[in-house]
């Protein structure tokens, strides 16, 4: 199975007969928990630079001596000053293209062509559409979770939109050490010291990651295993926290040996649309030659709200480990930032 570059054309994407089925994973979690693209939680801008929050903060609480004498002169004034964070939208653009003798030759078959069989796919300009979408969505969550700032000042610099490891503002280096109650125990206190409000908290990881994390807390004592003797199995979905329930997502598009911690709460996608066209549209290309081509184009970025709100763990190990292993580990295997 490979992909290619070129046009659609009848011999380097021949027709089959056969249920169709996506060999690489379309879900999308993160991207779906914050509304989706065009969903309701969708913020609209009309400038590629939009802020992410404003931020003004108290000083450090303290109980006031102030004499009657003092009382009589009114105090220096403390001013509250606000600073600004910002991300930036980021261009999504594909081409799509289909040959005139493609589309003529939908009757022919390749493979196993038994009678009374069809062609899976009876639009081919439908079918390159629908699949170059989810590619998109496939790009927009990689970015989300994963992308690296970059603003612009020229029309020859891609701007690229501020993904969710780099905005999380507690960061915890694992330094290749296993995935540990303590480690959790540990970002959770500090992101909490930090401001964070745990309002809608989620954990984003891949494999590795879930499946140590279901060994760590099936592991602690008293944890009930289920009473029937035909069912066996772990799955942790929710964590009971001092700082409040935090909830797990199995996600394809982190890093193996990384942990993200979201408050959903403060995140939403922000869409920047064309007049008269919209986000993400299809729309037809000038002719040069026998084929039906179009192009989808869209900008959107990361609103990922302030950013001590989330926190990340990185450089986790990811070598798989005895399902018995209780993950506990001690404060000088991190370092915390």
């Amino acid at each position: 199975m490979a992909n290619t570059t070129e046009t659609a054309k009848v011999f380097n994407c021949p027709n089959y007969a056969g249920t169709l089925y996506s060999a690489t994973p379309t879900q999308t979690p993160f991207l779906t928990l914050i509304g989706g693209i065009g969903g309701s939680k969708a913020l609209k801008t009309t400038n590629f630079k939009f802020p992410t929050c404003s931020l003004y903060e108290h000083p450090d609480a303290s109980q006031p001596a102030i004499s009657e004498d003092a009382s009589l002169t009114a105090p220096t004034p403390y001013t509250y000053v606000r600073t600004q964070e910002e991300n930036v939208t980021q261009i999504f653009h594909e081409t799509i293209s289909v040959s005139y003798d493609k589309m003529a030759n939908g009757g022919r078959l390749s493979g196993i062509n038994t009678a009374g069989t069809s062609n899976n796919v009876p639009s081919e300009l439908d079918f390159q559409t629908a699949r170059t979408l989810e590619k998109i969505a496939r790009d927009i969550e990689y970015t989300f979770l994963n992308g690296v700032y970059q603003d612009s000042s020229a029309s020859n610099t891609a701007r690229k939109t501020r993904g969710m490891l780099a905005a999380a503002g507690t960061q915890l280096d694992a330094k290749t050490a296993a995935l540990s109650k303590q480690m959790i125990d540990d970002i959770m206190r500090e992101a909490w010291s930090a401001n964070a409000q745990f309002n809608d908290f989620y954990l984003f990881m891949n494999g590795t990651q879930k499946q140590r994390l279901s060994a760590i807390y099936s592991s602690i004592t008293g944890f009930a295993l289920p009473a029937t003797r035909t069912e066996s199995g772990v799955n942790i979905t929710t964590i009971e926290t001092d700082f409040g329930v935090v909830k797990i997502v199995l996600d394809r598009f982190m890093p193996d040996s990384a942990i993200l911690g979201a408050d959903l709460s403060v995140i939403a996608p922000v869409e920047q649309e064309t007049p008269s066209k919209g986000n993400f549209f299809r729309e037809a290309l000038s002719k040069k030659g026998a084929a039906e081509e179009y192009q989808i184009f869209g900008e959107i970025g990361l609103d990922h709200g302030p950013s001590f709100m989330h926190f990340a763990i990185t450089n986790l190990e990811t070598a798989s480990t005895d399902s018995d292993d209780s993950g506990e580990g001690t404060d000088d295997e991190t370092g915390l930032e």
